[in-house]
């Protein structure tokens, strides 16, 4: 919804600024809806990395690698867009790496992971729209 959404906005809610929306203007798709949709795109996938690590394949290294390397990839991305996306990858990845290594001679529930996704998600919204509204040229 962040790419049909962004247009409708203040920062493109009147007629000039929706110009970029046809085919024949510089962009079919909104810049801000599509940064917003790639972040979020980004974050989801580590954490369906993340919670198959912590649930179904809890002890599989090669899924707990997958994990770490997306996430470190998301970190990367995201200082090389902006320091905000940048420490959102940041503890993306730590919870990536804590959670499986601290809990590996736990019994693993889906609370555990469900609890800890609930706070990374409200953690990722804040960061995602703080770093897309500072980040409007």
């Amino acid at each position: 919804m962040a790419i049909p959404v962004a247009s409708l906005g203040t920062h493109g809610g009147d007629a000039p600024a929706l110009a970029h929306l046809l085919p024949f203007g510089q962009s079919i798709l909104p810049p801000l809806g599509v940064e917003i949709a790639g972040a979020y795109a980004l974050t989801l996938f580590g954490s369906v990395l993340y919670v198959k690590t912590m649930i179904r394949e809890q002890g599989n290294t090669r899924y707990l690698a997958a994990s770490w390397i997306w996430h470190i990839l998301v970190m990367a991305i995201g200082f090389l867009y902006s320091p905000i996306y940048g420490w959102l990858g940041a503890i993306l990845l730590a919870r990536a790496v804590v959670m499986p290594v601290a809990t590996r001679n736990m019994r693993k529930t889906a609370k555990i992971a469900g609890i800890g996704e609930c706070v990374t998600s409200l953690v990722s919204f804040v960061m995602i729209t703080y770093a897309a509204t500072v980040l409007i040229p």
